[in-house]
């Protein structure tokens, strides 16, 4: 090849999950895989379609969503448990404990920032390695190996992925705000 032409081939690769109880693959979409410092992070975004297939057995609706999933739920509730121990925690040793809430703040945002993990443990399906967070709204982030994506997966599974629940408001029609034809109008 020349100087200064391009090339007509580009070269890359695709990450994926197999997960052999649903027999699904997912291709994960290269945003959701995050590089920082010791680990990669796969992220869990709850209305992603491939994630709610590779958990569900069965074909899934339009627009399925882990949100409301028992088994995501007990994972973030234990992750905000873990966090907030790990605040307390750090609070019994700091020198001044009445200092300004501004000052509170700063040190509380310091001790999560970066890519510090929690260990969960799960029973009878071993520990998950997860990001810490800074609000309890973020979306939860895996260590991206074998080991723990499967941890995940077979929790998930196991505690009800619901990948079907695509709940919507129930519309009920009360005929309030009904069109009228032109005659009624003119009466």
């Amino acid at each position: 090849m020349a100087d200064g032409q391009e090339s007509e081939v580009e070269l890359g690769f695709q990450h994926y999950i197999y997960f052999a109880t649903t027999g699904k693959k997912w291709l994960i979409p290269s945003p959701l895989i995050k590089d920082s410092g010791d680990h990669k992070w796969l992220q869990i975004v709850t209305a992603n379609y491939g994630l709610c297939n590779l958990l569900t057995e069965g074909s899934v609706g339009k627009q399925p969503t882990l949100k409301g999933s028992k088994g995501l739920s007990e994972l973030l509730g234990m992750r905000a448990q873990k966090m907030s121990s790990q605040f307390q925690a750090n609070d019994l040793f700091e020198e001044d404990a009445e200092s300004s809430k501004t000052a509170k703040r700063r040190k509380k945002a310091s001790t999560v920032d970066g890519a510090e993990s929690i260990t969960l443990e799960l029973p009878d399906f071993g520990s998950l390695l997860i990001r810490a967070c800074k609000k309890k709204t973020e979306d939860l982030h895996i260590v991206y190996t074998a080991e723990n994506v499967g941890v995940f997966c077979k929790w998930m599974y196991a505690k009800g992925a619901d990948g079907d629940n695509d709940k919507r408001r129930a519309y009920t029609q009360t005929g309030k705000y009904a069109k009228s034809s032109k005659e009624d109008q003119e009466d």
